[in-house]
């Protein structure tokens, strides 16, 4: 019996007419890290759009230090206890301070004023599983500020500068990660108003959550089916495979490699891994902080540079911490999660305001009018 579906055009096609067929018509791609479907549609970056600001040619003049910004130097009673301080070379002031959160998203109990007797209960027994479930917003939220001078960017700034900050992540990491309180650590900066910062001055975040989001749940999971399937992790994998193809990579050096996502879910997205497996940020030395700030330091200045000095979202995605109590079964994680989960960082550009409209929300699904290709 003749079958009356005619085969997909694509289907009939060559390897080497495939790749060409992909990247001139629109398709969907699967990031086999985080499991996310993305639309690729490059014909809709000329759709007409009436809110588009107009580009400007230069950015407006940032003065070093403003009188009422809580960061810049001589504010520093403002900010209150200061958690870790690196002093400057150039002066008898400091060069990075960190400090808790004025305006946290979650609050360590030690530093409310009520008994918290009976909610450290509820976070030690929390099930997520049952309807309409709450716990405090116990757990540690502090604030990077990365330089005393309100225009320093990370793009004009040095290797020893971006190394700084991530010792500070490092080090306020591991002091944070042992409350046991704490089961997953972020570190993220945003820059710029249309990544969310309400503050010029720069500055980064450190957030330690008391649950394992479903969003981390979800990936952890899914490294862990790979690994299941091939023995190897997922994101090892990846580095082989783009360094391999070359089509993708930004940069790379001896202990890391830069390169724009297969699936990348805007343009110029652009991740940062580590070759050595890795479960935790928390795991990697002096050494290749170093070499992690080295990498970092080119892509942002290509960045800089190829899209005007853009707002952007810096993101360290790393394992959940102090899994011992947690009930595993409930909460979804396997217990051999190390040797599959690898993490890595993520910079993603913010080139219009807002970024997520109704397809993203509705589908959940990302889709982007740029080739990481022609991105890299």
């Amino acid at each position: 019996m003749l079958s009356l579906v005619k085969p997909s055009p694509c289907l009939l096609l060559q390897p080497n007419e495939l790749r060409r067929f992909y990247s001139t018509n629109n398709n969907l791609r699967h990031n086999p890290v985080t499991n996310e479907w993305v639309a690729f549609a490059s014909g809709r970056s000329g759709r007409p759009n009436q809110f588009q600001p107009k580009r400007q040619k230069e950015k407006p003049t940032v003065p070093s230090k403003v009188d009422d910004c809580p960061f810049c130097v001589g504010n520093e009673k403002i900010t209150g206890e200061t958690l870790l301080q690196y002093p400057s070379q150039e002066s008898s002031g400091w060069s990075l301070r960190v400090v808790n959160n004025k305006y946290p998203v979650v609050q360590h109990p030690s530093s409310r004023h009520e008994d918290d007797t009976l909610q450290l209960h509820a976070l030690k027994s929390f099930i997520p599983s049952r309807l309409n479930a709450q716990l405090p917003a116990f757990g540690h939220h502090e604030v990077v500020i990365e330089s005393p001078k309100h225009d320093s960017r990370i793009a004009t700034s040095s290797v020893e500068s971006l190394t700084q900050l991530l010792r500070a992540f490092h080090s306020r990491g591991q002091h944070i990660s042992k409350d046991p309180i704490v089961k997953h650590l972020l570190y993220f900066k945003n820059q710029g108003k249309k990544a969310g910062a309400s503050l010029l001055h720069p500055h980064a975040q450190i957030v330690g959550l008391p649950i394992v989001t479903s969003n981390v749940q979800d990936r952890i999971e899914h490294a862990h089916r790979y690994f299941q399937r091939n023995g190897r992790c997922v994101v090892c994998d990846l580095n082989k495979e783009e360094m391999t193809s070359n089509e993708r990579i930004v940069s790379s050096n001896s202990d890391f490699i830069a390169f724009v996502p297969y699936a990348a879910n805007t343009p110029f997205q652009t991740w940062i891994v580590p070759r050595k497996h890795r479960d935790n940020f928390l795991q990697s030395d002096s050494s290749e902080l170093h070499s992690l700030s080295s990498i970092l330091l080119d892509v942002f200045k290509r960045l800089a540079r190829g899209l005007n000095d853009c707002d952007y979202n810096f993101v360290i995605h790393s394992s959940p911490i102090n899994l011992d109590n947690l009930d595993r079964k409930t909460h979804e994680i396997p217990m051999d999660y190390q040797q599959s989960f690898h993490w890595y960082t993520e910079i993603f550009p913010r080139l219009s305001p807002g970024g997520l409209a109704g397809f993203e929300f509705g589908s959940g699904m990302y889709s982007n009018s740029s080739l990481p290709e022609s991105n890299a």
